[in-house]
């Protein structure tokens, strides 16, 4: 499936995966900035070894054009080829932003296979399409290049872009309790006139234990408009028994078990219908659709300021919970917008921020920068937000005055929002 890009997609591919193309280029001498030389070298070496990679990506972004942050999931396998057939073959199973569809696709070296796989109740619907692969360019489409890091492990890539190592910086961190090296990039603008993407920042998360990326960042501006993404890499297993007889493409649509794939993949799949948001029913005598939710999972939420919050002791007024997290730059315009509906609705609205990212502290700072009005807790080990499977950012949620939950809503939109919470204070 060759699929033709136009110009702005080709500049956000350069600098959204600039990738390894910086960190594994063949490099100048420069004694300036010898650390940064060696940590690229290291690199380098570590990933030449690998011959085949399974992974999972987690991938958070927030595009040009959108509003929302969104978050999705991958499971990826790669068989890196010897260096005289200049690619690899490679497995991928994705979530997609249609509900309950899950995006397959595999590749064996000459043929590709994919598929959108959609459940609805207990019947599996699919789009398929079978390809001869001409060239590379043929097997990586848009969507699922966002989650092969192709960049990061075809060791088989030519990489002969020059960089200037005073334009990259070191930084010792801990990632999610593992010690990295982050590889901070001062980009250069990418692209001419009015398709130049400007202030790019990228950032490479190297696991020190061993010099492979873990982690992914970028940030960039377009236009007036902002994008930003976090990539997250969880390794299943590096040279393990995988070989090229494990990425089979089917001759015929007869021969794919749908279901099957879709089961095995199903803690992937943004499935709202077994979602606490799911079961939509129509409430006749308000004329408005009330949602069966599984209740909020934590009946006491423990607040900044160090108190506990109890929803039950919030019933007689409605309750806004706004899940936001400190890098959504959706979700930190949508701040002072809640606090004028708090201060607007103030004798029957109750808003709770609810974070499960940040740390105390960066909460707190937050809210005392924005003077903000309304409760606001936060936890990383209770995780609110994946028991009520919310997906995007930010995302509100919103209880009726008998403390039922009624509306999910994905991104701010003010007018919807204070709608349902207009409705829901007259009763």
């Amino acid at each position: 499936m060759k699929q033709k890009q136009n110009m702005l997609y080709k500049v956000l591919s350069i600098s959204l995966f600039l990738g390894i193309g910086v960190i594994l280029l063949p490099l100048c001498s420069n004694p300036q900035n010898k650390p940064v030389k060696e940590l690229l070298e290291k690199t380098d070496l570590s990933l030449k070894t690998i011959q085949n990679v399974a992974y999972k990506i987690y991938k958070t972004e927030k595009s040009f054009t959108s509003r929302d942050t969104v978050i999705n999931t991958a499971i990826c396998s790669l068989y890196i080829e010897p260096k005289d057939k200049d690619g690899m073959l490679y497995s991928i199973d994705a979530t997609l932003p249609e509900k309950n569809s899950l995006w397959h696709e595999v590749y064996d070296g000459n043929q590709a296979f994919y598929a959108i796989i959609n459940k609805d109740s207990e019947k599996y619907s699919n789009k398929f399409n079978f390809y001869t692969v001409k060239t590379k360019d043929d097997i990586i489409g848009s969507y699922s290049s966002n989650f092969l890091c192709s960049n990061f492990f075809d060791r088989s890539q030519v990489f002969t872009e020059k960089s200037d190592l005073n334009t990259m910086k070191i930084s010792e961190e801990v990632h999610k309790n593992i010690p990295v090296y982050v590889l901070t990039v001062i980009g250069d603008d990418y692209g001419d006139s009015d398709d130049r993407i400007s202030n790019t920042i990228d950032k490479y998360y190297i696991r020190k234990s061993d010099y492979l990326p873990i982690a992914y960042s970028f940030y960039g501006e377009f236009q007036g408009m902002k994008q930003y993404e976090f990539v997250d890499i969880e390794y299943i297993s590096i040279n393990s028994d995988l070989s090229p007889n494990d990425f089979k493409v089917y001759s015929k649509a007869d021969e794919v078990d749908f279901k099957k794939l879709y089961d095995d993949n199903k803690d992937l799949v943004l499935n709202e219908t077994n979602s606490p948001a799911s079961n939509v029913k129509n409430n006749k005598s308000e004329g408005q659709k009330k949602v069966n939710y599984a209740k909020v999972p934590y009946e006491s939420l423990a607040l900044n300021n160090g108190k506990n919050l109890k929803l039950s002791d919030m019933k007689g007024k409605v309750v806004l919970l706004d899940f936001w997290y400190r890098g959504c730059l959706p979700c930190l315009k949508a701040t002072p917008e809640l606090i004028k509906l708090q201060e607007k609705y103030k004798d029957d609205l109750v808003i709770i921020g609810i974070n499960d990212t940040d740390d105390k502290e960066q909460v707190t700072d937050y809210y005392n920068y924005k003077k903000v009005n309304y409760y606001s807790t936060y936890s990383k080990d209770i995780h609110i937000a994946k028991e009520l499977n919310i997906n995007a950012f930010p995302t509100f949620i919103i209880l009726d005055k008998k403390g039922d939950l009624i509306q999910k809503i994905e991104g701010f939109k003010k007018d919807k929002i204070e709608n349902v919470i207009i409705e829901s204070i007259k009763g």
